[in-house]
């Protein structure tokens, strides 16, 4: 029968179905429009009216022609690294001292938003990334407005001074853009604390061990230097080209220095060690447990703090904003010490972290610190050849925070700090 219908009756059908195409399509897009005014105005109405935190009663923002804001997303302090530098010990003394709270149900104060392999919502995934996606696919990841309801949501109040710590921030390109977004809206201030390259990095090498004591820490850092060994020399090379060389070429190496061919070759160090095989190559698919072998084998390159400083530095530039308002970096070695160095610490960075609500309490490490009598056993060329790596990059660490204004020292009795010449390893290993 169809063959024998009119072309009038045709036509009429083709119109029909023209017109019925185009009304359905119309109303999914009015829906999507009602939807998305109703989603607005719920979020808008629901917002707690909220105080400002005390850091913030009488702060203007440091962003031109921007007025100060705060929402359930603000933060009045981030401590964004260093992993193994003191960050856990700065978060406690943050907040016995000076009154900042951290999330509850946060392990040991830390947050890992946006962190690549913990953060399943944010920053999930980027090993099947290529390197020069991986960093604008993140990007997108976390500057969602859902991505930070979602991480903060776990706050109780939102009238304190709220803390969070995520120490492997500072490695990572993407995380500087979404959060200096967010912290010039908020005035949330960022603060990262360093350790001696040095012994940040045995300190690294103990963390991460995986239960591998029977792996020396000199044949550790002999694997890494053979498996990095082209990637150090192009960070080199991007050095003396300037900065724009450097930042590119870092957030490369840091998506790259993580790869099944990496650990692969890293294996191959260790034929007589079967666990290593065990946990690098045969392993569970659990996230935690591939971000524990990926630190273990980027250790040399969280050592590496000047293209890490140089990248936050520049990510906030962008949002013109006055950057020793929100960014400063500490040495752990001044909240280290004795409490007569730690009272002396906690008065200095009140000028810029806020009043002491309680200079009563004093702090020890979070950590057991077994490990410093097998550093003191550290073979000398081992010590050498790592102080080898890491001078040049404390040398222009040193002429950079030298230059800008965003350190905050409490032991000002050795020239430049940030070669860390006054540590006695230091002086061992240049002797």
């Amino acid at each position: 029968m169809a063959a024998n219908r009119s072309p009038s009756a045709k036509n009429l059908n083709n119109e029909l179905a023209s017109t019925f195409v185009v009304y359905f399509c119309s109303s999914f897009v009015i829906v999507g429009i009602l939807l998305n005014v109703f989603a607005v105005t719920i979020d808008v109405e629901v917002q707690p009216s909220l105080s400002l935190p005390p850091h913030m009663s009488t702060y203007a923002s440091p962003v031109k022609e921007m007025q100060l804001t705060v929402s359930s997303t603000c933060l009045a302090m981030s401590i964004i690294g260093t992993a193994k530098g003191g960050s856990s010990t700065l978060a406690r003394i943050l907040a016995q001292n000076f009154g900042f709270e951290a999330p509850r149900r946060a392990y040991n104060m830390e947050t890992f938003h946006c962190l690549p392999l913990m953060d399943r919502v944010c920053s999930w995934p980027t090993t099947r990334l290529d390197p020069h996606e991986a960093t604008s696919y993140l990007v997108r990841k976390c500057n969602t407005t859902a991505c930070w309801k979602r991480n903060y949501a776990r706050f109780d109040k939102m009238s304190v001074q709220l803390m969070e710590k995520n120490p492997d921030a500072i490695m990572w390109s993407h995380i500087a853009t979404a959060y200096s977004k967010e912290v010039t809206r908020c005035g949330t201030r960022m603060v990262v604390t360093l350790r001696d390259p040095v012994r940040r990095l045995y300190s690294h090498y103990a963390w991460y061990l995986l239960n591998l004591q029977d792996l020396p820490f000199t044949r550790y850092v002999d694997a890494l230097l053979d498996i990095h060994k082209d990637d150090l020399h192009e960070l080199e090379v991007a050095a003396r080209d300037g900065e724009d060389a450097l930042v590119k070429r870092w957030d490369y190496s840091v998506h790259t220095a993580c790869t099944k061919e990496k650990f692969r070759a890293f294996v191959k160090h260790f034929p007589d060690i079967p666990r290593v095989h065990e946990r690098f190559i045969f392993y569970e698919n659990r996230t935690y447990d591939r971000h524990e072998r990926c630190s273990f084998i980027r250790g040399l390159h969280q050592s590496m703090y000047y293209p890490q400083i140089l990248s936050w530095v520049r990510a906030l530039q962008e949002q013109d904003v006055d950057v020793q308002s929100l960014f400063r970096v500490f040495r752990s070695e001044d909240f280290f010490g004795t409490p007569s160095m730690q009272k002396d610490f906690r008065k200095i960075i009140s000028s810029w972290v806020g009043p002491i609500v309680d200079d009563t309490k004093s702090h020890g490490r979070s950590y057991s610190t077994k490990s410093s009598k097998h550093f003191s056993k550290m073979n000398r060329t081992t010590l050498r050849i790592v102080h080898q790596i890491f001078d040049p990059w404390n040398q222009r660490l040193q002429n950079f925070l030298g230059n800008s204004g965003l350190s905050i020292l409490a032991n000002d009795s050795f020239p430049d700090p940030w070669l860390w010449k006054d540590t006695w390893h230091a002086q061992l290993a240049h002797s």
